[in-house]
């Protein structure tokens, strides 16, 4: 999986066509496209999570997200 969308208050934190390695503690290194489409969302029920991205560079960073409600 790849991050899609940044909005505006990412910052430079995150960019879009880097990888999302892990969501939780739930790797998604290898991830199987038909169980993703298949089973619940990934961040459903959810307030937040915990993000682990690999950046271009090769490097890793765990961002935090949380829901907004506008």
């Amino acid at each position: 999986m790849v991050v899609g969308i940044v909005w505006q208050e990412a910052g430079e934190s995150v960019a879009p066509g880097e990888q999302i390695v892990e969501i939780d503690g739930i790797s998604f290194k290898d991830v199987d496209l038909c169980n993703l489409l298949t089973n619940k969302p990934i961040l459903e029920g959810k307030e937040q999570a915990t993000v682990t991205i690999k950046f271009k560079k090769g490097d890793q960073r765990k961002l935090k997200i949380e829901k907004k409600y506008f």
